[in-house]
């Protein structure tokens, strides 16, 4: 497992862990260009309300050394919300809280040298109806929110994913 793919369980464990969130919604550690992972997305999606961690993407890595080190990555968790199918009891502007309070300065893993860190921008918000002929939620009205993070890995390799 990479360092990548370890940070990306650890988010959704503690998303999954009893009592985080305020509503029971389907988190899917997402994976592209995966038909399984694509298919358990697609059906958390129906749910009217899912929860998407996404894989980090590398923001910074060590410089002027003979190894490749990524050290920084934007870590973000995506809200789905179908609101005419969502019966949850919640909304996505009630995840964001909740996903917030839940990740904010925390060490997942024990990877990281420094605790996760809201972004400076910490949400980016889409929403409107989806456009897509041929998709199954074509002309649903659609949110998407992503709470993004910020996170410095520990060069320590005993913290580090085998």
């Amino acid at each position: 497992m990479n360092t990548s793919t370890a940070l990306q369980k650890c988010i959704a464990e503690m998303l999954e862990a009893p009592d985080v969130l305020p509503v029971s919604a389907p988190v899917v550690r997402r994976k592209e260009k995966d038909v399984e992972n694509d298919m358990e997305a697609g059906l958390a999606v129906q749910s009217g309300l899912c929860i998407f961690a996404m894989p980090p993407i590398p923001t910074s890595a060590l410089q002027d050394v003979p190894f490749v080190f990524f050290d920084g990555y934007e870590l973000r968790v995506r809200i789905i919300e179908m609101p005419t199918m969502n019966g949850s009891g919640a909304d996505a502007y009630q995840l964001i809280d909740a996903i917030s309070l839940a990740l904010h300065w925390k060490n997942p893993g024990d990877m990281l040298s420094y605790p996760l860190a809201l972004a400076r921008r910490p949400v980016e918000m889409v929403e409107g109806v989806a456009d897509a002929p041929g998709f199954e939620h074509h002309g649903k009205f659609l949110r998407i929110v992503d709470v993004i993070f910020n996170a410095v890995l520990d060069l320590n390799p005993e913290n580090q994913p085998l």
